[in-house]
């Protein structure tokens, strides 16, 4: 089983649909809105396959110059939005998450590309 928080309606999907939704929920607007789905649930038994699905579509991700037709994702709107990001990544670490892609590029902060992979505890930051 595989849910989105708060966004989609049925909890029983294909993974590779799931893992498209997921990735489209969160990397809309460079994650930039207050909807952006940042959270996922995924059932023990499809998660190495969640996992490893949601990892080749963000490093497959086009990041640059977002005038660039072929660019998927741009900057984020400015080095304090960069810094927020790289305080939630660092935060995500010490509470136990595993990054399992890289940041990239970060000198033209721009080319941030990640999945945190995090077990359910108590105390996970929203």
């Amino acid at each position: 089983m595989v849910a989105e928080e708060l966004c989609l309606k049925r909890l029983l999907l294909p993974v590779d649909f799931a893992a498209k939704q997921a990735h489209h929920g969160l990397f809309f607007n460079q994650g930039q809105v207050c909807c952006a789905g940042s959270r996922v649930f995924v059932e023990g038994k499809v998660y190495d396959e969640f996992i490893a699905k949601s990892k080749a579509l963000a490093e497959k991700r086009v990041l640059g110059d977002p005038f660039d037709l072929k660019t998927e994702q741009g900057p984020q709107v400015d080095n304090d939005q960069l810094q927020t990001i790289i305080r939630y990544v660092e935060c995500g670490k010490k509470e136990g998450a595993q990054l399992v892609t890289g940041m990239h590029d970060l000198n033209n902060y721009s080319k941030v590309r990640l999945v945190l992979e995090l077990k359910a505890v108590p105390h996970c930051r929203t």
